[in-house]
């Protein structure tokens, strides 16, 4: 079979390079391992159904699909399925979806056509590019050396099954990890197990993402919009200051982001459990907890906090605390295993342009390899599959080999330095990459030429928030604006906006006490 492009891969990443792809008119097909699409987001997925989103709902919408009204602020991963069901029913992408086919091999052919092959357990497919959007969340990293001896049973929460139930439920279980997946993974074998501890080595932050939690004096006034503007305004506050990391500005950056929302101040690093203390400043770690369930699982007794595991022998297993414990079952979340190499075809990440494009081979792109440090990773797959989409179908004009290598070089300096605790994977600062998208196409920001375009509500609305579509949509006439924007519009006025930016500091550091003081963390 020969088409334009073959899109391996249909999670969000997928599907949004679907849907461009079929916007600029290419022949495509997407292709799936499992039996249905969404990737983490589908039914069948491992992740919990109770797992929720860390970021608010302003972050998670494509930008020209709204959200549907009755969808709460912190999407649950029923909503996540229905979205994204709804977004291939509206464009019409379930055709070219081709599930249950596991990928063999992706290999260039060496004669005059330059076409790609790819091999599937059902056919080959013959094509001029190939987009790769498998994503890492699919291969765990293991367990550090030690536990090797450890007699009882270890498994990872993309493994949950009966099996697992029967073995967790009435066990002493050890939550290994640092991260939404180990956060989740104790919220869920709390109730089944007879003692749950869970270990945070390198320790935490913790920020409140539900700014209402706790604050019972000051939660019945906030309106229902509160949390996701002071969301949005927070990455904004956060991505503005990226430009001054700088290792002079170390010093001063780390006491910024180190009381981000004053978290650190009032309420000790946002959780106030010693033993959880983090050993990096809050803006150069690589992540900060909104988990709303682990603080008062742990308050209420049912979740025990630890750090870190000294030795272990059969099934005792000694803390750093100088506590000894036996625990039957481990279950394990150390994040999953970056990649030197891309999957499928060995081009090292070093060489990815715009983290994007094989800078020695354009036909050839990655879509979702990309983690923000602020905001939401729907976001980077749609600036992302817009501009492969584009430059594809010859819209966009990539730089020469030389100039993508040497972008290259001094990108990955940067990384380095900006994110030196990123352990190989593409970590990214969301309002630059955007950016830096545009500059690729060619749109230069004129914040005139959006008012006259959309008007000055919009053009106050856009200053102030660091992520809403905007960036992809800002050319487009008024009566095309998608819906997105006009409820954005009519509903967070750029008065209100402006006001929030304005007083975010100190009206989070009010409800920070009250939080610290009510909830006692």
């Amino acid at each position: 079979m020969h088409v334009d492009v073959v899109v391996i891969g249909a999670g969000i990443s997928g599907i949004l390079s679907a849907k461009y792809l079929k916007e600029e008119g290419l022949a495509f097909i997407v292709l799936e391992q499992s039996e249905s699409f969404g990737g983490l987001w589908n039914e069948r997925s491992w992740v919990s159904d109770q797992t929720e989103a860390i970021t608010s709902n302003c972050f998670t919408e494509i930008s020209d699909f709204p959200l549907p009204e009755e969808f709460p602020t912190f999407l649950k991963k029923e909503h996540f399925v229905k979205y994204i069901a709804l977004y291939v029913e509206h464009h019409k992408l379930r055709a070219f979806i081709r599930t249950g086919e596991l990928i063999k091999s992706v290999s260039k052919q060496l004669d005059f056509t330059d076409n790609w092959i790819v091999y599937s357990t059902m056919r080959s497919y013959r094509c001029r590019s190939v987009i790769i959007s498998t994503g890492l969340n699919y291969d765990p990293r293991p367990l550090p050396p030690m536990f090797d001896l450890f007699a009882g049973k270890c498994m990872h929460p993309s493994n949950f099954n009966e099996d697992s139930k029967d073995a967790i439920k009435g066990s002493n279980v050890l939550i290994y990890g640092n991260g939404e997946t180990a956060f989740d993974a104790a919220c869920r074998v709390k109730d089944e197990a007879s003692k749950t501890v869970l270990c945070v080595p390198g320790g935490t932050y913790f920020t409140a993402k539900d700014l209402t939690e706790g604050t019972a004096s000051l939660g019945r006034t906030l309106p229902d919009w509160f949390n996701p503007i002071t969301d949005q305004h927070s990455s904004l506050a956060v991505t503005s200051l990226t430009l001054l990391t700088t290792p002079h500005m170390k010093p001063l950056l780390r006491g910024f982001y180190g009381m981000e929302a004053a978290m650190s101040m009032a309420s000790k690093f946002g959780h106030s459990i010693d033993c959880w203390n983090p050993d990096y400043s809050f803006y150069y770690g690589s992540y900060v907890g909104k988990n709303a369930q682990v603080l008062p699982a742990i308050r209420q007794s049912q979740i025990i906090p630890k750090r870190d595991v000294a030795q272990v022998s059969g099934k005792t297993i000694a803390l750093d605390d100088g506590s000894c414990h036996s625990f039957d079952v481990i279950v394990y979340s150390m994040g999953f295993r970056t990649f030197d190499k891309t999957p499928f075809v060995d081009v090292p990440k070093e060489e990815l342009f715009l983290n994007t494009f094989c800078a020695r081979d354009p036909s050839l792109a990655f879509v979702g390899f990309c983690r923000p440090k602020m905001g939401s990773s729907f976001a980077v797959s749609e600036i992302q599959a817009r501009a492969v989409a584009r430059t594809l179908s010859n819209r966009i004009s990539l730089p020469s080999r030389e100039d993508m290598l040497d972008d290259c070089k001094q990108v990955n300096v940067n990384a380095q330095r900006l994110h030196p605790r990123a352990k190989g994977r593409l970590i990214i600062e969301l309002s630059e990459f955007a950016y830096r998208f545009r500059s690729l196409e060619k749109l230069s920001l004129s914040y005139s030429r959006m008012l006259c375009l959309h008007g000055w509500r919009f053009t106050c609305n856009f200053f102030f928030c660091p992520w809403h579509g905007a960036l992809l949509r800002v050319e487009e006439k008024p009566e095309i604006l998608p819906g997105v924007y006009q409820r954005y519009l009519s509903k967070r006025v750029w008065m209100t906006t402006a006001l929030v930016y304005v007083l975010y500091f100190p009206v989070f550091l009010v409800i920070s006490i009250l939080r610290w003081r009510e909830v006692g963390v």
